[in-house]
């Protein structure tokens, strides 16, 4: 399965029950199964995790040329989360891929979404 793009939904006033009110995006395990989200400084990730077991989130960073070029190494962002718990995560400017996209893959099946808190 491909990485599929996604909506970053708008953070309601009243705000939101993770754990049983929102529909998450479900991502199937394995590198290039991800999801994307348009990137804003405003928004946030919920990792959600009901799988049984832990799960690795992996936040992709795209490493520009010169970096690579120079020798540095730059590593993916990684979040565990444990079974049953919701993490949240603000974008930074890091996460932007050259397209404008973050992209998000876990090592197992897992839900995710994306808030904007813009008002």
């Amino acid at each position: 399965m491909a990485e599929t793009d996604a909506v970053v939904d708008a953070l309601p006033a009243a705000g939101v029950e993770v754990l049983a009110g929102p529909t998450y995006d479900v991502i199937t395990s394995g590198a290039g199964n991800g999801t994307n989200y348009n990137f804003s400084s405003a928004t946030f990730l919920v990792l959600y995790n009901d799988s049984g077991t832990t799960r690795i989130y992996t936040i992709k960073i795209e490493v520009p040329s010169i970096v690579s070029d120079a020798g540095a190494t730059v590593v993916d962002s990684t979040v565990s989360v444990l079974n049953g718990k919701v993490h949240l995560v603000p974008l930074k400017n890091l996460y932007a891929g050259t397209d404008g996209k973050v992209t998000i893959e876990c090592d197992g099946a897992g839900k995710v979404l994306a808030y904007s808190a813009a008002k």
